[in-house]
């Protein structure tokens, strides 16, 4: 803000000093009645003292919305992670559905859709808060993200006795806390 005003400040006094406000010696090549007006054809623009006041005015500050913005901010993250949990939801629920030991490898593979949604959905969770000084481990919404990440781990992990029965319960309850539909639902 400050640097703003001085930048402000400097640019008006480049300007005033251009239009003669500092004063030059010029010699003298007219006549008494004809100084007069060249004077005032010298001056600076009568008009342009009126622009002082524009440009060292204080203005309103504008918040940017940054982490610490509160509902904007949390708002924003809500959209951002909705859909990648959704994306991932569904396809968690179409893998319990079909569960083929070599499909549950892909799912769960480094560099895979499961990473992403594990990220997305702690992301989610994490966007739940009520309060900035309560630490993410405490909010039920990342509880619950957290259980159901540990089951679905543990399926990615023995993919050949896969049972997706605790995991597919542990997501409805997550997805209830994140105010998305039910998995049944998606």
């Amino acid at each position: 803000m400050y640097a703003r005003i001085i930048f402000l400040l400097s640019l008006a006094i480049i300007s005033f000093s251009v239009h003669s406000w500092i004063p030059v010696a010029r010699p003298q090549t007219s006549t008494p009645l004809q100084s007069s007006a060249s004077s005032c054809a010298r001056s600076p623009h009568r008009r342009s003292i009126f622009l002082l006041p524009f440009l060292v005015a204080p203005t309103l500050a504008q918040a940017s919305g940054g982490a610490t913005a509160g509902g904007a901010y949390l708002l924003s993250a809500k959209q951002r992670y909705n859909e990648r949990v959704q994306v991932g939801s569904k396809k968690f629920i179409i893998l319990s559905k079909f569960p083929e030991p070599q499909a549950i490898k892909e799912f769960f593979a480094e560099e895979s859709c499961y990473k992403d949604y594990a990220s997305a959905g702690y992301l989610l969770a994490n966007a739940f808060r009520r309060s900035s000084s309560t630490a993410p481990d405490k909010l039920p919404a990342v509880q619950k993200w957290k259980a159901f990440a540990k089951e679905a781990e543990l399926i990615g992990k023995k993919p050949k006795s896969a049972n997706f029965v605790n995991a597919l319960q542990l997501l409805d309850e997550y997805l209830s806390e994140v105010e998305l539909p039910p998995a049944a639902e998606l």
